[in-house]
């Protein structure tokens, strides 16, 4: 059997660049039966590949973007809102007109700009923000079941349009700080950091989310959840199922989430650079709870494709009834997957705050009869850093016919002034991911597999530590002339024909695609995971078309998985 290596080579992006048009400014009329009169209002439309834009039947003079093309619409007062299902709004561009504007598609228009810039503008380029001369018109927006938007007047309104990079993959680079400590109702200062690798114009947005479900009968898995839109530089807010948004800095505001406030207005800072996004926000945690609340911080990152990350944990914020200790501690990383036998290390950082100079003694306490935790060194007097190391080889000898698991080491920090408790996670591995495949045929020769990689679950999530799994589809277990693929949880890998390169064909159900003499891999069918699968680990969809000579060979699937715990199963033939 032949010794396979990855060999990994970022290929060229290949989606098409994405639009976002702005109209705002400020209107009289209505929002279903309710006025409003001289309020501030903002549109946004989205476009997931420039190409899209079209002619349409009524005007050949005109260019739009598709009918019930997707987006929002804010008014202060009213809050955010989708466009209804049966919606046919759209922007358009009138060269001879010189207007730009919304209209319903093929039909008649909404509200529009008039400026010569607009002259030669086809939409597919950034232009803006622009003025001019405006129009409101009667037929209202659809927002919903018998809800309407439509003005009587409008005035200021500008007209801006975005076109950004696409194709990237998202990520969540984390917090800062990411374990911390503070009183019921005093403002804390965070940065949450995102990025994409197309840059960081190809980011929509980031959903924070403090969350303390944890804590018993009074808390709130919505605590504090927000989301970051980075075109419009605004924030919203939940609070009892309803969304408030302002604009992140000049013209901001105090939003009121379940149980936090974020005063947009006078401390929020949004920054971007290279790949990333950081948004600096002050935060007050409003909740009163019986006891110390660890609430858990959690980040998602969202791209212009719609390719997210899902909610990752990135910190862990207590908050106090009373007064906090005059420290904080941080564990990181929060998770370990390890072999049964070795050793899980953690660094445990111990911060002051101004004038503690105590010294802080650490403790842990692993989760599990068997495992041992030390830390070197046991004490920090004022700041420093220690290590704590786990060791798991007693596990096996303290239960019977161990399986491994995963356990919470729940580590402590504690001085005159009070005590502070953190736990992070920790897998224990005995063997390496089971891995099953289901092939569902879609049509001629494009095929579908299901792949469910299962492994042992944290203590505190559905994480676990899988790896990736490889999909070899060829008459032996050799990845020449084959078609060979590999998925890391973010991107889906195409070998090349010879075996010795990778092709990315993107993140999983987008548009991108990768394809050698056998097979095209990729595409919109892909499962835009891996989504965690409860009780069990990844469950993703894989599309693959075959091309017509190699799927006429005799071909045989054979798979593999690996986890953090250095374990795999190596290739085997899948047999059903």
């Amino acid at each position: 059997m032949r010794t396979f290596v990855l060999l990994f080579m970022l290929a060229g992006l290949a989606a098409g660049d994405t639009l976002t048009f702005t109209m705002a400014g400020t209107g009289t009329g209505h929002w279903g039966s309710q006025t409003f009169s001289n309020a501030n209002f903002t549109f946004q439309f989205f476009v997931q590949d420039a190409e899209d834009i079209m002619q349409p039947s009524c005007c050949a003079i005109v260019r739009s973007t598709p009918p019930g093309t997707p987006g929002t619409v804010t008014v202060s007062g009213f809050g955010s809102s989708a466009f209804g299902a049966n919606g046919n709004q759209a922007i358009y561009v009138n060269r001879a007109a010189a207007t730009v504007g919304i209209w319903h598609y093929n039909l008649s228009d909404f509200l529009t700009v008039a400026n010569t810039a607009f002259s030669n503008y086809d939409l597919t380029t950034s232009i803006g923000p622009v003025t001019g001369t405006t129009f409101s018109y009667p037929l209202a927006l659809d927002l919903g079941p018998g809800v309407g938007l439509a003005f009587t007047s409008v005035s200021n309104v500008t007209f801006t349009a975005q076109r950004a990079p696409s194709g990237g993959v998202p990520s969540v680079t984390g917090v800062l700080p990411a374990f911390g400590n503070s009183t019921t109702g005093v403002p804390n200062l965070f940065e949450f950091t995102i990025g994409d690798t197309a840059g960081a114009a190809d980011l929509q947005g980031m959903n924070i989310l403090f969350s303390d479900n944890t804590l018993y009968k009074t808390g709130d898995p919505y605590a504090c959840w927000m989301w970051f839109s980075r075109s419009s530089s605004s924030l919203s807010l939940y609070n009892r199922g309803n969304w408030q948004t302002a604009p992140a800095g000049a013209g901001g505001s105090v939003l009121t989430g379940d149980s936090c406030s974020v005063d947009t207005a006078t401390a929020a800072i949004v920054t971007g650079s290279g790949n990333d996004l950081t948004l600096k926000l002050p935060v007050t945690l409003l909740n009163h709870p019986p006891e110390p609340d660890n609430m858990r911080i959690y980040v998602r990152a969202v791209n212009n494709e719609n390719v997210d990350t899902g909610y990752r944990q990135t910190g862990t914020f207590i908050v106090y009834p009373g007064a906090s200790p005059n420290f904080t501690m941080t564990v990181y990383p929060t998770f370990r997957d390890v072999a049964v036998g070795s050793t899980a290390t953690y660094t445990v950082a111990v911060v002051p705050k101004p004038g503690f100079h105590e010294t802080v003694n650490l403790s842990a306490y692993a989760g599990v009869a068997g495992a041992t935790s030390t830390f070197n060194p046991p004490l920090i007097t004022g700041e420093g850093l220690s290590t704590l190391t786990v060791t798991t080889a007693d596990i096996p000898n303290n239960t019977y016919q161990y399986q491994g698991g995963g356990y919470s080491v729940n580590v402590t920090g504690e001085s005159t002034s009070g005590q502070i408790n953190q736990a992070v996670d920790m897998v224990v591995e005995i063997g390496p991911p089971q891995i099953e495949v289901n092939d569902r045929l879609v049509s001629g020769l494009s095929h579908v597999y299901t792949v469910t990689v299962k492994d042992i679950l944290a203590y505190s999530n559905w994480a676990t530590g899988i790896t990736g799994f490889n999909l070899l589809i060829a008459p032996a277990a050799d990845g020449r002339h084959a078609c060979w693929v590999f998925y890391d949880g973010t991107t889906l890998w195409l070998a090349s024909d010879d075996g010795l390169s990778w092709m990315s064909a993107g993140p999983l159900g987008t548009t991108r695609t990768a394809q050698n003499s056998q097979c095209m891999v990729g595409g919109p069918a892909g499962s835009p995971g891996p989504r965690l699968y409860p009780h069990a680990g990844w469950l993703v969809d894989v599309p693959i078309t075959f091309t017509p000579g190699f799927a006429s060979s005799s071909n045989i699937l054979w798979l593999s998985a690996g986890n953090q715990a250095g374990l795999e199963t190596g290739y085997f033939p899948w047999i059903r």
